[in-house]
């Protein structure tokens, strides 16, 4: 009698009107284990299928094949129900969880090994190894990988056993080289038949009107409408009070300008005064000279339309730049030139 645990990871499908057509139980024909320090090392002969994965060290993945030929010929409509992997804990070093995963390329006992693995799929189903497990059954579901084999999806290359991601397992389970306790890996198989799908029958009269559901929720507003013509323009408003006066702007604008001739040689400048008249006073004013080398002198304060601390008139003094060392390639003789100080002035 075998004792066990079952896992699952395939939701059953439920089989209407469908007759339990048998179980049959397919033993292993090919194990083997591979080992990612020797790349080369097969292990087809093996009494102990070696599954060790999450730990530092190694890395052992189980293979297993069965033979689906044992299963009868399946009638139109027949289905396999469940697909059971039963697995003899032989040796249990750390618990941990183990996935069943299709091997999606043919390899072979004598010639397996991990530098020559086929590639593997996603794992179809998972189950954990306990303490309580040692020296008995695991049961495991395989159902989904099995029914891809009988429809011709998936061709049976058999599964591999790998320790799940994240998981530190340490396993090992009966090979059927096994001399001592003889419990290689077993695959039953179950199989329902459907029978043929009957005429459709005739419609049933319509039932009675149900009651009327609750209100649904206010959706959503609507997009703004166009905008309408234009109304007819009223009638025009009363006249408004008076503003305040504002303030008084500025009058009496006078532009005066004062010029006179001068010699300025070496070390020498001049000035020029002007003012405004009356009680007028200065709102800009200007200076200049008809000499490159006569400016006005930038020290007093004033230059050009800077306006000089008095209110009412300027003082502008004119130096020759060349005696100052301010300009290259003028000499030191006499310079002529005629000063000139503009302003604008204002009552205000």
């Amino acid at each position: 009698m075998r004792f066990g645990r079952s896992f699952s990871l395939v939701a059953a499908g439920v089989v209407l009107s469908a007759f339990f057509a048998g179980a049959d139980t397919l033993p292993v024909v090919a194990d083997s284990q591979t080992n990612s320090v020797a790349p080369s090392q097969k292990g087809g002969t093996a009494p102990l299928v070696f599954i060790r994965g999450g730990a530092a060290g190694a890395i052992f993945n189980g293979f297993a094949r069965f033979d689906l030929s044992a299963l009868p010929t399946l009638p139109p409509g027949s289905n396999v129900e469940k697909a059971t992997l039963r697995l003899w804990v032989n040796m249990l070093t750390l618990e941990g969880s183990v996935d069943v995963v299709p091997v999606l390329g043919p390899w072979t006992e004598a010639d397996l090994d991990a530098g020559s693995a086929p590639p593997l799929g996603l794992p179809a189903a998972t189950f954990a190894v306990h303490r309580s497990d040692l020296r008995n059954y695991v049961s495991v579901d395989v159902t989904s990988i099995v029914r891809s084999w009988v429809d011709g999806s998936l061709d049976n290359n058999g599964i591999a056993l790998v320790g799940s991601s994240g998981s530190v397992v340490s396993v090992k389970f009966d090979a059927k080289e096994n001399p001592t306790s003889s419990h290689g890996m077993e695959l039953e198989v179950a199989v329902t038949s459907l029978g043929p799908v009957g005429p459709q029958g005739p419609q049933g009269p319509q039932g009675p009107q149900g009651d009327q559901g609750p209100r649904g929720l206010t959706g959503a507003q609507g997009a703004q409408g166009i905008q309408g013509i234009q109304g007819p323009q009223g009638p025009q408003g009363v006249q408004g009070q008076t503003g305040p006066a504002g303030p008084s702007g500025l009058t009496g604008f006078e532009w005066v300008r004062v010029s006179q001739d001068a010699s300025l040689g070496r070390w020498q400048c001049d000035a020029v005064r002007a003012n405004c008249p009356g009680n007028k006073k200065m709102l800009s004013v200007w200076s200049h000279s008809d000499s490159t080398d006569i400016i006005p002198n930038l020290t007093t304060g004033l230059s050009n339309n800077l306006i000089p601390p008095s209110p009412t008139g300027a003082y502008v003094e004119f130096c020759n730049i060349c005696v100052q060392g301010l300009q290259v390639g003028c000499g030191a003789q006499a310079e002529a030139a005629t000063l000139t100080v503009e302003m604008i002035c204002v009552s205000f």
